[in-house]
C-alpha cells in the first residue's frame, strides 16, 4: 500500500479516495500567546560573531498588533532581532542602533510561511517561502552576545506559533534557502552549508534541544502550550475514509472525495435549461467557445461517449471509439478534429 508524503505547509488531494483508512501522524508544536511566552538560552555557544550568517524560521502569527518577534541575540542592547513588524506586518532585521531593514511582502495572520535572511558582509536578502523578498546593506557591523530569544523582545511577545528556527554561520545560497522552505525540519543536509549549520531548534513535540551540534539547549518561559496547527479533513459523504496509509509528516492534508453523477449508458443524461435572461440563451450565437470536463470512462465499445451537447447541429464534445479511443468535436453536425 502506497505512502503520499506532503511538505511544507500544506497540500490538496482530490479524487475517489476509496474506502481503507486513514493513518495519520502529526507533529504538535509551540503555541505562543502574545504576553509572557517565549524561549531563551542565556548562554549559548558557537553561534555565528560576525557580519555574516542565515536566519531561518516557520511562522504562523495569529495576533494583529504588535511587534511578533521570531529570534534574537543578546537581550540587553537587542544587537540582532528577526520580527514581524507591527506597522507593516513584513518580516524585519533590527540592528543595534536602531537600523531596520524590511521585506517587501505582507503577511496574512493564520497562514504558514517560511521566513529566512542571508547576510554576506553586511549584505542581506530576504527570503519568503524560498523566493527572494527584499534586500538591504547595513552599515556597521553586528554585535553578538551569548544569548538567545525566540518570541520576544523588549517587551514585545509572539502571538502563533514558531517552528524549526535554523541559524548558519555562512549567507546560505537561495538553492539552499529553497532547501529549507520545501519542509519544515527538512534533513539538515544542505551541500557546502550543512557544515555552517550552528543552531537548530525544532520546536516540534516539546523538543527545546539543538540540534546542531553545539547543543544549546533553550528553556521556556511562561507556559507555552503545544498544538496541532497540522490538519486533516476528509470528505465522502458518509464515511471519512480513503485509499491507503498516509503519513503526514508535517503540513495540512485535505482529502475532497468529489461526488459525481454515474450515467448508465442507457437513458441517463442531464439537461440545461434556457437561462431565460434578456439575451435568450446564452449559449446561442457564439464565435468563440472552450468545452472543458472530467470523465471517467466505464465502456467505451459502443460507438461513443457523449460529454456535452449544444443542441443538435451546433456543437458538441464527444469520446469516439473507431480502431482508436479519440476525442472528437463536433460542430453543424461534421466531425471538426479528433485528438
Amino acid at each position: 500500500m502506497a505512502t503520499l508524503n506532503i511538505v511544507g505547509a500544506g497540500g490538496i488531494i482530490e479524487g475517489d479516495l476509496g474506502d481503507a483508512d486513514i493513518d495519520i501522524n502529526l507533529d504538535s508544536v509551540y503555541d505562543f500567546d502574545g504576553v509572557d511566552d517565549y524561549l531563551e538560552d542565556s548562554s549559548v555557544s558557537g553561534l555565528p560573531s560576525g557580519d555574516t550568517f542565515t536566519v531561518s524560521a516557520w511562522v504562523r502569527y495569529t495576533g494583529t498588533s504588535g511587534d511578533w518577534p521570531i529570534w534574537r541575540r543578546d537581550a540587553a542592547t537587542d544587537n540582532f532581532v528577526f520580527r514581524l513588524s507591527e506597522t507593516y506586518r513584513k518580516i524585519q532585521v533590527r540592528k543595534y542602533g536602531d537600523e531596520t531593514a524590511t521585506a517587501d511582502t505582507q503577511l496574512v495572520a493564520g497562514v504558514w510561511y517560511h521566513v529566512a535572511i542571508s547576510i554576506n558582509a553586511l549584505s542581506a536578502t530576504f527570503y519568503l517561502n524560498g523566493v527572494a523578498d527584499g534586500t538591504h546593506t547595513f552599515t556597521g557591523g553586528f554585535a553578538h552576545a551569548n544569548e538567545v530569544n525566540i518570541g520576544e523582545y523588549g517587551g514585545a511577545y509572539a502571538d502563533g506559533n514558531i517552528a524549526d528556527v535554523r541559524v548558519y554561520d555562512a549567507a546560505l545560497s537561495a538553492a539552499n534557502i529553497q532547501v529549507l522552505a520545501s519542509k519544515i525540519n527538512g534533513d539538515s543536509s544542505l551541500g557546502a552549508g550543512t557544515t555552517n549549520l550552528k543552531g537548530w531548534w525544532k520546536l516540534t513535540n516539546s523538543d527545546l534541544t539543538d540540534s546542531s551540534t553545539n547543543s544549546n539547549t533553550l528553556t521556556a518561559s511562561g507556559s507555552p502550550d503545544t498544538v496541532y496547527p497540522f490538519s486533516v479533513n476528509v470528505q465522502d459523504g458518509d464515511d471519512t475514509t480513503t485509499d491507503g496509509t498516509f503519513d503526514v509528516s508535517q503540513g495540512k492534508l485535505e482529502c475532497l472525495s468529489l461526488s459525481y453523477p454515474a450515467f448508465d449508458g442507457a437513458d441517463d443524461y442531464i439537461t440545461v435549461t434556457d437561462d431565460g435572461g434578456a439575451g435568450g440563451d446564452s449559449l446561442d450565437g457564439m464565435d468563440a467557445l472552450t468545452v472543458s470536463a472530467w470523465v471517467k470512462p466505464t465502456d467505451l465499445l459502443d460507438d461513443y461517449m457523449e460529454i456535452a451537447d449544444k443542441s443538435y447541429l451546433a456543437w458538441k464534445l464527444t469520446l469516439k471509439r473507431l480502431t482508436e479511443d479519440y476525442f472528437y468535436f463536433y460542430v453543424n453536425g461534421e466531425n471538426s478534429s479528433h485528438v
